[in-house]
């Protein structure tokens, strides 16, 4: 008995289609093996504590900013002091191991400070 070719032809695509199935289902396996490993790999785990740590230092970095500028505010009082004292800025910046700009920033800021606590009253 011959089978005829239409059964011949469905039986050769049910088995393509079943080795196709079998290979996607491997190539599945392999691929979701693959990010696994990655995900779980040492430098995956380093690029995430640098994700870390890089968010801690732009924290640190914007609590220097005030803290700077806080710090400027506390330092200009005794250079603003100094100053009352018909103390020249040379002489402050010699005294103080600051540049003449620096003296200049710290007498600018205590006189800022000054005119925000006066608008204040």
């Amino acid at each position: 008995m011959t089978r005829s070719p239409r059964s011949a032809a469905a039986r050769r695509a049910r088995e393509n289609a079943a080795a196709f199935a079998e290979r996607e289902a491997k190539l599945l396996t392999l691929a979701e093996k693959f990010f696994a490993l990655e995900a779980d790999s040492p430098a995956a785990k380093l690029e995430a504590d640098i994700k870390a740590q890089e968010k801690k230092l732009a924290a640190l970095r914007e609590k220097l900013a005030s803290a700077r500028v806080e710090t400027q505010q506390h330092l200009a009082a005794p250079v603003a002091e100094m100053k009352t004292l018909k103390v020249s800025t040379d002489e402050i910046a010699a005294r103080l191991g600051l540049t003449r700009s620096e003296v200049n920033a710290l007498l600018r800021a205590a006189a800022a400070k000054a005119d925000t606590e006066s608008e204040g009253e």
